[in-house]
């Protein structure tokens, strides 16, 4: 029998993501210094991934401030605000979203994807055999009571999480909300 090799919830990796992200880019910036030739400007760089790369400047006028954040709707409009310089998106539908300005946002933001990171994540609609049910529209037509497991269902986490947005749509897209599913006797946890 074949052993599961544990993984780190969802959050956790983005956040060791940016933090082995931080790291490469300081342990490069320590590690070597040059200075460009004829501009007499201490250069420094760090490549990370395929197409970041970051120069620190010796004039903090022309420097750039560096700041991270991870997960969702919220952060991406702190990178457009200018509260964070990088956001660590996932799933990466919330950056198409925001880029073309569909979903919850109402127009097409300035954002631009920098580098994509293969990540494991899943989304999945599934049910016990023994309930019947093999699909979303039957769920809307019989009414069916469910106790549904999303995670967070707070008022801040269906409005910010590209999770819940995306169970919110699909469930929409079926023809039925996740209030229909309290409704109809359902619990949501």
């Amino acid at each position: 029998m074949t052993e599961m090799k544990r993984r780190y919830n969802a959050e956790i990796q983005r956040a060791k993501g940016l933090l082995e992200l931080a790291a490469a880019i300081y342990d490069s910036s320590l590690s070597f210094q040059t200075t460009r030739a004829a501009e007499q400007v201490l250069q420094t760089e760090s490549r990370v991934g395929y197409s970041l790369t970051l120069a620190l400047t010796a004039t903090r006028e022309k420097g750039v401030s560096l700041s991270f954040a991870a997960d969702g709707f919220k952060e991406i409009r702190e990178v457009v605000e200018g509260k964070v310089s990088l956001a660590w998106i996932n799933p990466s539908a919330a950056a198409t979203l925001a880029f073309k300005g569909k979903g919850p946002f109402a127009r097409p933001l300035p954002l631009r994807t920098i580098a994509v990171f293969p990540s494991y994540d899943v989304m999945a609609f599934a049910v016990h055999e023994s309930t019947g049910i093999t699909s979303l529209a039957q769920m809307r037509k019989e009414r069916i009571r469910l106790r549904l497991s999303t995670g967070m269902t707070t008022k801040t986490n269906l409005a910010h999480s590209p999770t819940m947005f995306t169970v919110s749509a699909v469930v929409k897209a079926a023809g039925f909300t996740l209030a229909d599913i309290r409704k109809w006797g359902g619990k949501i946890r």
